[in-house]
């Protein structure tokens, strides 16, 4: 049905999004070794923790992904 074709083009699109970020993430993570890109996101964003010491990598992953998306 016409639903299924609309829920199988957006799992298509939001699959490519999200390949497509990890993607962003693991070549920013090479550039910026200093930072833990990764624990950044899952402490301060997935699990809302308050560590101050992992903001500045959390701005370096919002800034890839920013860089990544936008430059379209």
């Amino acid at each position: 049905s016409a639903d299924d074709k609309a829920r199988d083009k957006w799992v298509a699109f939001a699959t490519e999004q999200f390949i497509n970020m990890q993607e962003a993430l693991k070549e920013a993570q090479c550039l910026c070794r200093q930072y833990n890109l990764y624990a950044a996101l899952q402490y301060l964003v997935i699990e809302d923790q308050m560590l101050p010491y992992l903001v500045n990598s959390l701005r370096a992953a919002l800034n890839a992904l920013q860089k990544y998306f936008y430059k379209k």
